[in-house]
């Protein structure tokens, strides 16, 4: 039996050309029964935002976190892949870490993650979004269709087991303030400026400029209800693998097999 679920590749063009994410939506049941049969390969990786946890398996990498000092690597794994078995492999890691911190990676990187369908959709926006451009937390939920559920969105950013790939960090708040990350405020802020500063002007979408929206220059504006729904997600979302994690999202799963999100 396969520890993955079997979609097919599907790569995602968010200004990292060589990187493919296997986005695969299950029901909380498919999910404890893929973990069974899963062996995450672990170990601390260099970052230009500091150490970074990353874990991988036969068929690509699984799991990147910036945890906090005290935070353990068996508890974030036991957080995002609960019932996987893990085993440190400090040189695969740093294998699987050539090239996963450049704008464009110069080999072909392979990750993956499974998630409740609407878990998998928001990480799917979120990997559209290319480096230094950013969106406020009501306007993902518009991109994917639930302008009123801020809050169930930033939940399911907080379950997002692929940091930096699955960029969370360019969701800041409407009023130009970053919001909370979970590895750290200032990592987020480096993690923006970083971007911008080798992107410059050239993001040219619907989505504003990091400056612009951190500078608090928002004129769509998503209204204080959004933001005050997101105040406890933030704090879950920042948190170490403590009592700040979020809670296990046992949300709408699709029955079956895990399938890709079209």
């Amino acid at each position: 039996m396969t520890s993955t679920p079997r979609v097919a590749a599907r790569a995602v063009d968010h200004g990292a050309g060589a990187l493919s994410l296997q986005l695969g939506s299950c029901s909380p049941a498919q999910r404890r029964r893929l973990a069974a049969d899963l062996v995450v390969r672990h170990g601390r990786v260099d970052s230009p935002f500091g150490p970074a946890l990353l874990g991988f398996s036969d068929e690509g990498i699984c799991l990147l976190h910036f945890p906090r000092p005290a935070a353990q690597d068996a508890a974030i794994i036991a957080h995002y892949l609960p019932g996987a078995r893990y085993r440190p492999d400090a040189v695969g890691a740093r294998q699987q870490a050539m090239g996963l911190f450049e704008l464009s990676p110069s080999r072909p990187i392979v990750a993956w993650a499974w998630g409740s369908p609407f878990q998998v959709e928001v990480w799917r926006e979120l990997a559209s979004l290319p480096p230094g451009a950013v969106l406020s937390y009501a306007e993902l939920a518009t991109r994917v269709g639930r302008p009123r559920a801020a809050r169930a969105v930033g939940t399911a950013m907080a379950r997002n087991p692929l940091a930096w790939l699955v960029p969370c960090h360019r969701v800041v708040r409407s009023d130009g303030n970053p919001g909370l990350y979970q590895g750290g405020n200032e990592r987020k802020v480096a993690m923006l400026a970083w971007e911008r500063e080798r992107v410059g002007d050239s993001v040219r979408l619907q989505t504003r400029p990091s400056d612009q929206l951190l500078s608090g220059q928002d004129p769509q504006g998503d209204g204080e209800e959004g933001d005050q729904r997101l105040q406890g997600h933030d704090v879950r979302h920042q948190g170490g693998i403590a009592a700040e994690l979020p809670r296990q999202d046992e949300g709408s799963g699709g029955r079956g097999q895990c399938r890709e999100q079209q």
